[in-house]
């Protein structure tokens, strides 16, 4: 009786070892499941940010920085919302941007203050020799 108890004690203690490890790594995996379905957006910014090259009241081109640096178009609307400056006329060339989303239409433009400003007021001066 007494080594039938011992073999009992010896089995439940190993089922729960290896209940508690299945649980573990479930967590882990499920930890790694919601990193992975916040994907994208964790941490990163969502939009384009670079000079602008010109802007109208229906799209901002803006020269992208880094290697992978190109001309992209901002298609932005009535409803699209500016810090920074009032409105799209606002925004000159030199001016440094970042528009969100980087897809579609943008909903938010930040105009960020400094050598942006000089450099538009520059480019002004040039457009009127």
């Amino acid at each position: 009786m007494k080594r039938f108890t011992t073999l009992l004690a010896l089995a439940l203690i190993l089922s729960l070892g290896a209940g508690v490890t299945y649980a573990a790594k479930g967590d882990k995996a499920a930890a790694k499941a919601a990193k992975a379905a916040k994907g994208d957006k964790a941490g990163k910014k969502d939009g384009i940010m670079g000079t602008v090259v010109k802007a109208d009241d229906k799209s901002i081109t803006v020269q992208t920085r880094g290697k992978k640096g190109a001309e992209v178009t901002v298609a932005i609307d009535a409803s699209t919302k500016f810090e920074g400056v009032a409105t799209a006329a606002d925004i000159k060339p030199g001016q440094h941007i970042m528009a969100t989303p980087n897809v579609g239409t943008a909903t938010k433009v930040t105009v960020q203050a400094g050598k942006g400003d000089k450099a538009g007021k520059k480019a002004a001066k040039k457009a009127a020799k």
